[in-house]
């Protein structure tokens, strides 16, 4: 076993597999949990999606990223962007609180 924890389920995984879909440039990567049962080896493959989420970042208006790597990476990544995009964003009052509330919970995490 890698030792690894399996994001999707949690359990360890064996490997990881990749998969290109054909006539494009999407690679899909699985967690490989190989296990015997009945005297016969067995797979069974979590999905943990793509590297990135090309098709849905311009709607959503940050990068979306698969299951693979740390999730804590992550979801910084994920608050770096959100955050240059509230700097772009006229806010109301209501909002800015709301953002405040938001950040007090964050810097509560960095205590």
């Amino acid at each position: 076993m890698s030792g690894k924890l399996c994001p999707r389920c949690g359990q360890p995984y064996s490997y990881l597999e990749k998969r290109r879909v054909k006539g494009t440039n999407q690679e899909y990567f699985y967690a490989v949990h190989v296990y015997k049962e009945g005297g016969r080896w067995r797979k069974r493959r979590c999905y943990l999606g793509p590297r990135l989420y090309s098709r849905v970042a311009p709607l959503q208006g940050f990068q979306l990223r698969g299951l693979l790597g740390n999730s804590v990476d992550r979801l910084l990544d994920y608050l770096e962007s959100i955050a240059s995009d509230l700097e772009e964003m006229d806010l109301d009052e209501g909002n800015r609180r709301r953002l405040r509330e938001v950040a007090e919970r964050l810097l509560s995490l960095t205590e």
